[in-house]
């Protein structure tokens, strides 16, 4: 009997917050007829005929593995190695969206401000040197 070994990984950023999808990938070797089987915590999750599953973290932290079946021989693969998802802290709340809104727009005011005084400067300058030419 031929078992083909399977990887399981994540595919998206480390931090998750509540409420956040996550994308999973199952790796198998050589056939493309594969049914992925996904397991949190040695429990069976789902199964799926696509080799990356999505999540909805707001049950879902936990230990994670995936298992290939065909129903042709090779008819298993091995159990993946498990790898760790945690949801961290709360969801980042309208404040942290506010902060970023008054840097962003101090930002474009001091650029604004910036711009203003060239345009300034250079007028004083031009009006100057034709003043000169008129006297």
């Amino acid at each position: 009997m031929n078992c083909f070994h399977s990887s399981a990984y994540s595919l998206s950023e480390d931090s998750h917050y509540p409420g956040d999808t996550v994308k999973l990938q199952c790796e198998l070797s050589d056939y493309t007829d594969w049914t992925y089987h996904w397991l949190i915590n040695k429990e069976w999750l789902y199964r799926q005929t696509s080799k990356t599953a999505t999540i909805s973290l707001s049950d879902q932290a936990g230990q994670y593995q995936c298992e290939g079946t065909r129903t042709r021989p090779p008819h298993n693969s091995y159990l993946s190695l498990s790898f760790h998802i945690s949801v961290t802290g709360v969801t980042p709340g309208p404040s942290t969206s506010v902060l970023v809104g008054v840097v962003v727009g101090l930002v474009v005011a001091g650029v604004l401000l910036a711009i203003l005084l060239i345009l300034l400067c250079r007028y004083k300058t031009q009006k100057v040197r034709h003043l000169s030419f008129v006297i």
